[in-house]
C-alpha cells in the first residue's frame, strides 16, 4: 500500500467518521440515528469501493492504486450486516454525547447556543419560526428565519430566568423532547369575559380551545391573524383603540390588562 493511497483512506475514513458521529448527534433518537447511518455506511461503501480508487486511478494514472483499496464486491457484505453496526454506533455516540453534555454543563446554567434550535415555517401564513424541543411551548415567529432565532434567544431567557427564580429544574441540553407541563393561569382568567372577547374579535377564534398561561405571549397566536404580528397590533388598535406595540412581548395577561384598561379609560371619555 503506497503512501498516497494510505493517506486518501485516512482522511476519509475520518470524514466518514466524524460526519457519522454528527448526523447521530442531531438525530431525535437512536432508532433514526440509526437507520440514517445505515443509509450512510451503504453510501460510503460504494464511494470507498467503487468511486474513490477510480477517481485516484484516473488522476495519477497508476492502476496498482486500485489494489489498495477493497474489491467493488465489499459493497455487498455493508449492505448485509452494516445496520448492526450503524445502530450499534448511534447508540453510543449518543451515550459519549450525553455524557459530555452532562459534564460539560454541571455547575453552571445552560447557554441558548447550547442547544439544537429548530426552524421551520408556520402550517398557517407560513411565518418562520423557531424552537427548542427540550421546553415545552417554548417558540417563536419572525418576519425571516434570522429574526425569529433572535426572538427565540429573548424568550428562552426570559423562561429559564423564571425557573431559575421558582427553582425549576432547567432541561439540559439533548435531553430529548420535554413533556407537557400546564403553568398556572390565574391572572388570564380573571381577565374572562374579555379575554373571550379578544381571542374572538381579535384572533378570530374561541377561547375555549387555547390554554393560555399566566406566561404565555401573543406571539404563541399571532399566526391566526393575517399579516402576523403587524396585523394583530392593528386590529388591537382599531377595535380598542390601544397601540401595543411597546409591551407586545409582555405575559398576554399584562398586554390584556393594559388593553382593557385604555379602553376603560377611551369610554370615559
Amino acid at each position: 500500500m503506497n503512501v498516497v493511497s494510505l493517506v486518501a483512506q485516512s482522511l476519509f475514513l475520518l470524514a466518514a467518521f466524524v460526519i457519522s458521529a454528527r448526523v447521530t448527534i442531531r438525530s431525535r433518537s437512536i432508532a433514526a440515528g440509526g437507520l440514517r447511518l445505515y443509509g450512510f455506511f451503504i453510501l460510503w461503501a460504494i464511494l470507498f469501493c467503487v468511486v474513490v480508487p477510480a477517481v485516484f486511478t484516473g488522476l495519477t494514472g497508476r492502476s496498482e492504486v486500485i489494489a489498495a483499496f477493497p474489491d467493488a464486491i465489499g459493497v455487498v457484505p455493508v449492505i448485509c450486516l452494516s445496520w448492526i453496526h450503524a445502530f450499534a454506533f448511534a447508540g453510543l455516540v449518543r451515550l459519549i454525547h450525553w455524557g459530555m453534555t452532562r459534564w460539560a454543563g454541571a455547575g453552571r446554567v445552560p447557554r441558548f447556543e447550547d442547544y439544537n434550535i429548530q426552524t421551520g415555517y408556520m402550517n398557517v401564513g407560513h411565518l418562520p419560526h423557531a424552537s427548542i424541543e427540550e421546553f415545552f411551548s417554548l417558540a417563536a415567529t419572525g418576519s425571516t428565519p434570522e429574526e425569529a432565532v433572535e426572538n427565540l434567544r429573548k424568550r428562552f431567557e426570559e423562561r429559564v430566568n423564571l425557573m431559575m427564580e421558582s427553582g425549576e429544574r432547567i432541561p439540559r441540553p439533548g435531553s430529548g423532547r420535554a413533556r407537557p407541563r400546564f403553568a398556572p393561569n390565574d391572572q388570564i382568567e380573571v381577565l374572562r369575559p374579555f379575554v373571550d372577547e379578544f381571542w374572538s374579535e381579535i384572533l378570530g377564534t374561541s377561547y375555549l380551545t387555547s390554554f393560555v398561561s399566566n406566561e404565555s405571549r401573543l406571539s404563541s397566536w399571532e399566526h391566526y391573524v393575517s399579516g402576523g404580528r403587524p396585523a394583530l397590533i392593528q386590529k388591537v388598535k382599531e377595535r380598542y383603540g390601544v397601540d401595543i406595540t411597546a409591551f407586545y412581548d409582555d405575559p398576554i395577561p399584562d398586554v390584556l390588562g393594559r388593553v382593557q384598561e385604555g379602553r376603560s379609560h377611551e369610554k370615559r371619555h
